[in-house]
């Protein structure tokens, strides 16, 4: 997770929130990209479980930055 600020855009508001940002949001997507991006399709992460990782990722999204906003 540390070195994915050196390749992630530079949009991104390089704050006392960019940890956050990483450890919730961009570090559990590219794990999840790296889990798609298999050799062998059978290695391969089914649709319908990322689709409930993706759904998770963005959940905890939501409880983290609105915490995050309202402190």
């Amino acid at each position: 997770p540390n070195k994915l600020l050196e390749i992630v855009d530079n949009t991104i508001p390089q704050d006392g929130n960019t940890k956050a940002i990483v450890d919730w949001l961009i570090a559990p997507i590219s794990r999840l990209g790296l889990a798609c991006y298999r050799k062998s399709a059978s290695e391969r992460m089914k649709m319908n479980e990322v689709l409930k990782e993706l759904n998770y990722i963005k959940e905890t999204c939501k409880i983290k930055f609105a915490e995050i906003i309202h402190t």
